[in-house]
C-alpha cells in the first residue's frame, strides 16, 4: 500500500468499478501516476478491474479502504447511490470529499448533504456508452465532456480540488444547482434515450423490420445506438427524474406537431421554414 500521507486526492476509492467507475480509474491513473486508485465491488469485478488496469487494488468492504481515502467516487446505478452513501458514511474521514456520477441529482444531493455535509459534492459526467462492464472501460471516455457538480453546501477548497481532479480526466466541470441539472439532463440525455427506445420499438413493430435493419444507414445507427443501453438503468433514471422528463417529452411533442403541421400543408416554403427554424436552433446550441 502506498503511503499517501493524507494529502488530498492522492488516494481515491471508486465504489462500483463497472464501465463508468473503470473509465474514471483509467483516466485518473493515466493523468496522475502518483495517485493510488482503489476499488470497492464484488470479488470478480475487482479482479477484472485490476487486470484491466482501472484500479491498483480492490476490496469487498468499504471499511477496508474508505477511511484512508482522500476522495471517494460512488459509481453505481442511480437507484443504488443513496444506499452506497449510507454504507460508506461511517468510514469517510473529516477531510475527505465524496462525489457520485448518477444522472439525477436533486434527491441524491440532498441525501448526501444530510449524511456527509460539505464533504459530499454530487456530480454527473455527461459521458457514457451503451456498453457495460469494466471490460469496456475507456481512458478517453470523459475527454471534453461536461461534468456537472451540484453541491448544496459550498466549500470552495473542496470544490476547486474536485474540479482539478475531474479536469485531469479531460472533462469540463460545470457548477449548477441540482434542480437545474435535472431539468437540463432531462432535455439533453434522458429524453434522447427515451426517444431512441421508442424509435427502436417502432422499427421492431414493422412487418419488414429485418429489411429496415439492412437498409438503415448512419442516421438510423446513430438514433438506435443508445437503445442498446441497459434498460434497468434507464428505467430507474426515467422514474427518478419523471417530472422533468415528462416536461421535456411534452415540449418534444409540441415540436413534432409543429413539423407535422408544416408537412401537412404540402407547401415547400412552410416545410423549409420549419426545418430551418430547427436547424438554426441546433446550430446556436
Amino acid at each position: 500500500m502506498i503511503d499517501c500521507g493524507g494529502a488530498p486526492g492522492q488516494r481515491i476509492a471508486i465504489v462500483g468499478v463497472g464501465l463508468m467507475g473503470g473509465s474514471i480509474g483509467l483516466a485518473l491513473r493515466a493523468a496522475n501516476p502518483n495517485i493510488e486508485i482503489l476499488g470497492v465491488d464484488r470479488a470478480d469485478v475487482i479482479e477484472a478491474a485490476v487486470n484491466r488496469g482501472a484500479i491498483h487494488q480492490g476490496f469487498s468492504q468499504p471499511a477496508d479502504c474508505i477511511p484512508s481515502s482522500d476522495t471517494v467516487v460512488i459509481a453505481v446505478p442511480v437507484h443504488a447511490v443513496c444506499g452506497a452513501i449510507r454504507s460508506i458514511a461511517p468510514f469517510v474521514s473529516a477531510a475527505a470529499t465524496v462525489t457520485d456520477i448518477a444522472s439525477v441529482k436533486s434527491s441524491i444531493a440532498a441525501f448526501g448533504n444530510e449524511l456527509l455535509g460539505e464533504r459530499f459534492i454530487a456530480g454527473h459526467p455527461m459521458a457514457g456508452s451503451e456498453q457495460t462492464g469494466v471490460q469496456n472501460a475507456r481512458e478517453d471516455l470523459f475527454n471534453d465532456a461536461a461534468w456537472a457538480l451540484t453541491p448544496i453546501t459550498q466549500d470552495s477548497v473542496r470544490l476547486e480540488h474536485l474540479e482539478a481532479l475531474l479536469r485531469s480526466t479531460g472533462a469540463r466541470p460545470i457548477r449548477l444547482n441540482p434542480s437545474t441539472h435535472d431539468r437540463i439532463a432531462a432535455l439533453v440525455s434522458h429524453l434522447p434515450h427515451l426517444l431512441s427506445f421508442a424509435y427502436n420499438r417502432c422499427i421492431e413493430a414493422d412487418p419488414e423490420a429485418e429489411l429496415a435493419h439492412r437498409m438503415g444507414g448512419g442516421s438510423y445507427r446513430d438514433f438506435t445506438r443508445v437503445a442498446a443501453s441497459d434498460p434497468t438503468l434507464w428505467r430507474d433514471v426515467f422514474l427518478e427524474n419523471k417530472d422533468w422528463l415528462l416536461a421535456a417529452l411534452q415540449a418534444h411533442r409540441e415540436a413534432i406537431s409543429s413539423l407535422e403541421a408544416a408537412v401537412l400543408t404540402a407547401d415547400p416554403d412552410t416545410v423549409m421554414q420549419s426545418i430551418l427554424t430547427a436547424a438554426a436552433t441546433h446550430k446556436s446550441a
